[in-house]
């Protein structure tokens, strides 16, 4: 298989991975939900300028680097564990307060 194919058929498989729906569609519904136009345009550009990193980083030889040493491997999942830990917080936090139209309504009663 030639370079050009092998590129054609990597980028194919981008793609297809890229349009199946998964967890990135979920939030981008409770985006939907919650922020209205604004938070799908944000959000799913913010989904979309990951995947081209990911796939950019992947067509240069990133993950090969990564298969290649265990210990930038185990240095990048801490790092993204921490990154989902604070966001974990930063929602749980968020819950706890109440919206201000909440409040009044709930004074009120």
């Amino acid at each position: 298989m030639s370079f050009d194919t092998q590129l054609l058929v990597f980028a194919g498989v981008s793609l297809l991975l890229a349009v199946t729906p998964g967890p990135d569609m979920a939030v981008v519904t409770k985006n939907a939900l919650a922020h209205g136009r604004r938070g799908v345009v944000l959000t799913t550009t913010g989904i979309a300028l990951a995947l081209s990193i990911w796939v950019t980083a992947t067509a240069v030889g990133l993950s090969a680097v990564l298969r290649a040493s265990g210990e930038l491997l185990f240095v990048l999942k801490l790092v993204g564990a921490a990154y989902l830990a604070y966001l974990g917080v930063r929602a749980l936090l968020d819950s706890r307060q109440r919206p201000a139209d909440l409040q009044s309504w709930a004074c009120s009663s």
